[in-house]
C-alpha cells in the first residue's frame, strides 16, 4: 500500500528573475569579489613561465630552467588542491564570509609584495 503525503512547501525564490536579480547591489558586490580573486590567480597561472623566463639583462644567466618552473607549478598544483579540504573545515567552522574575506587578505597581501 502506497502512503500518500502532502508535498513540501516550495518557498518563493528571492530573485524572480536575472534583471531583477542584476539590478540589486549584492549582485554586483559578488560579482567584483568573484572577479578580483581570481583575475590575478589566473593570470599567474597562465603565465608563470614567461614570469620565470623573463629577463632584465641579455645574458642567459638570469633564465629559469623548464624543470624548475614545472616542478614549481607541479607544487603549487598540489597545495592548491591540497589545502581545499583544509578551508572546508574552515568554513565549517567560521562561516563563508570570514573565509572568504581571509582568502582576499591573504591574496592582497601577496599581490602587493610581489
Amino acid at each position: 500500500m502506497v502512503k500518500i503525503t502532502q508535498p513540501a512547501v516550495v518557498e518563493k525564490p528571492q530573485c524572480p528573475d536575472i534583471m531583477t536579480g542584476v539590478k540589486t547591489i549584492i549582485f554586483w558586490v559578488i560579482l567584483i569579489e568573484i572577479t578580483c580573486s581570481s583575475v590575478n590567480g589566473l593570470l599567474l597561472s597562465g603565465n608563470y613561465k614567461d614570469f620565470g623566463n623573463y629577463k632584465k639583462e641579455k645574458t642567459d644567466d638570469n633564465f629559469i630552467s623548464d624543470s624548475f618552473l614545472t616542478l614549481i607549478g607541479s607544487i603549487s598544483a598540489i597545495a592548491n588542491g591540497g589545502l581545499r579540504p583544509i578551508w572546508a573545515l574552515v568554513y565549517e567552522k567560521i562561516g563563508f564570509r570570514l573565509v572568504y574575506t581571509i582568502n582576499l587578505i591573504i591574496e592582497f597581501i601577496l599581490i602587493i609584495t610581489m
